[in-house]
C-alpha cells in the first residue's frame, strides 16, 4: 500500500514540475514576442525620402502596390499622385495603351455575349492570370474615388494581364496534343457547307463562288453576305496573332482557346441552321436561285433567330481580331521602339514592365 501511495505522490510531483516548465517556457516565449513586436519596422524609421526613392525604382505595378500598402506611412508617402506619375505613359504611346486598356476593360466588365468578353476571360484563365474586379458596394463613391478605382483597374490590365501575355519570355501551359488546326479547318468547311448554296447543274464551281460573292457584296443585309463575313472574321481572328511580333507560345495559346470557344459558338449556330431547315425546307437552294436569277434577297426563308445568331458571331470574331491584331501588335511595336518608352520618374523604360504575372490585385 505504501509503495502505491509513494508512486502516486511521485507522479503528482512530476506533473507539477512539467507544468511549471511549460509555464516558464510560455512566459519566455511571450516576452520574446513582445520584444519583437516592440521593434519598429524599418519602413517606420527610415526617412520619407528613402521610401519615395524605393517607390520611384519599382517598375512592377503589383510590387509597387505591395510596398504602398505595407503600412500607413508608406501609403502616405507613396500617394495617389505619386502612383499616377510613376506609372504614366509617354504622350506618344499613352493613347494606344489607354485605348487597348479601355477596349479590354469595357468587355471584361460588360459581360455581354455580343463582344469578346468570354474569349478574354478564357485566355487570361488559360494563361494563369487572375484579375480581381472592383467590388460594387452599395454606397455611392465620390468622383475622385471612382477615378482612382478606374486607374487601378486599368493598371491591373495593362501592367498585369496584357504585359504578361505580350511578354516574349512568358511560358503558358498549352495542350500540345490538341489539334486546333484540324478543328479549325473542319469548322471553316462546315460553315461553308451549311451557309453557301451548292452550284446548280452546269455551273463551274469557281464561277459559282464568284457569282455568290458578287451577289453578297451587292446585298449587304442578306444572309449570304452575313455568313460570308462571319466566316472571314473567324479565319482572320484565328490568324490575327503573329508569332514574329509576339511569341509562338502566345500564338499557340490563343489558337487553342479561340478554337475551343469557336466550337461552342458554332454549335449553337448550327442548331439554328437545323431549325431553319425544318421551318423552311430547301431554303439554301432558294438562296442559290436568287443568285443566278438575280432576284432580290430571299429573306423570308431565313428565320430572325438565325440572322441574329450570324450577326452575333460576326461581331464576336471581329472584336477578337481587333484586340489581337490592332491591340497587342500595335502596343508591342510601339513599346519596342525607344522613342515610345514609358515616361516614369525612374526613367529607365525597362523591359521589366513585361515581367508581371499571376494574380493582379485591385485596391
Amino acid at each position: 500500500m505504501s509503495v502505491h501511495v509513494e508512486g502516486m505522490r511521485r507522479s503528482k510531483r512530476l506533473r507539477l514540475v512539467n507544468t511549471r516548465k511549460a509555464d516558464n517556457h510560455a512566459r519566455v516565449e511571450s516576452k520574446q514576442i513582445s520584444q519583437h513586436n516592440s521593434i519598429p519596422s524599418p519602413l517606420q524609421t527610415i526617412p520619407n525620402e528613402i521610401i519615395m526613392l524605393l517607390g520611384n525604382h519599382i517598375p512592377n505595378w503589383n510590387d509597387y502596390q505591395n510596398l504602398r500598402h505595407s503600412c500607413r506611412r508608406t501609403s502616405q508617402c507613396l500617394s495617389r499622385n505619386h502612383a499616377r506619375k510613376s506609372f504614366a505613359f509617354g504622350k506618344r504611346i499613352e493613347k494606344h495603351m489607354h485605348g487597348l486598356a479601355h477596349f479590354c476593360l469595357t468587355r471584361l466588365r460588360s459581360g455581354t455575349d455580343s463582344d469578346c468578353s468570354e474569349y478574354l476571360r478564357r485566355l487570361l484563365d488559360a494563361a494563369g492570370i487572375r484579375l480581381i474586379e472592383p467590388t460594387k458596394g452599395s454606397v455611392a463613391l465620390e468622383p475622385s474615388e471612382v477615378d482612382w478605382l478606374e486607374f487601378c483597374w486599368r493598371q491591373n490590365i495593362l501592367h498585369g494581364a496584357l504585359s504578361t501575355l505580350a511578354d516574349s519570355e512568358s511560358i503558358f501551359s498549352c495542350d500540345l496534343e490538341y489539334d486546333h488546326r484540324g478543328y479549325y479547318d473542319k469548322l471553316v468547311d462546315e460553315v461553308y457547307d451549311r451557309t453557301w448554296p451548292a452550284p446548280p447543274d452546269g455551273f463551274d464551281e469557281d464561277d459559282w463562288m464568284g457569282m455568290v460573292e458578287e451577289y453578297s457584296n451587292d446585298n449587304e443585309a442578306s444572309f449570304l453576305n452575313r455568313s460570308f463575313n462571319m466566316r472571314c472574321e473567324f479565319q482572320e481572328a484565328y490568324q490575327s496573332l503573329d508569332s514574329r511580333s509576339t511569341s509562338q507560345n502566345l500564338e499557340r495559346l490563343h489558337q487553342e482557346v479561340f478554337v475551343k470557344l469557336g466550337i461552342e459558338l458554332f454549335e449553337k449556330f448550327f442548331n439554328e441552321v437545323e431549325k431553319n431547315e425544318m421551318q423552311f425546307p430547301g431554303w439554301l437552294e432558294k438562296l442559290g436561285e436568287a443568285v443566278y436569277l438575280e432576284d432580290p434577297p430571299v429573306t423570308e426563308s431565313v428565320s430572325v433567330s438565325l440572322m441574329l445568331e450570324v450577326k452575333r458571331l460576326e461581331r464576336i470574331f471581329d472584336d477578337v481580331e481587333t484586340l489581337l491584331r490592332y491591340g497587342f501588335s500595335t502596343v508591342l511595336v510601339l513599346w519596342r521602339d525607344p522613342d515610345y518608352r514609358v515616361a516614369c520618374p525612374f526613367g529607365t523604360g525597362s523591359d521589366n514592365w513585361f515581367a508581371t504575372s499571376g494574380r493582379c490585385s485591385f485596391s
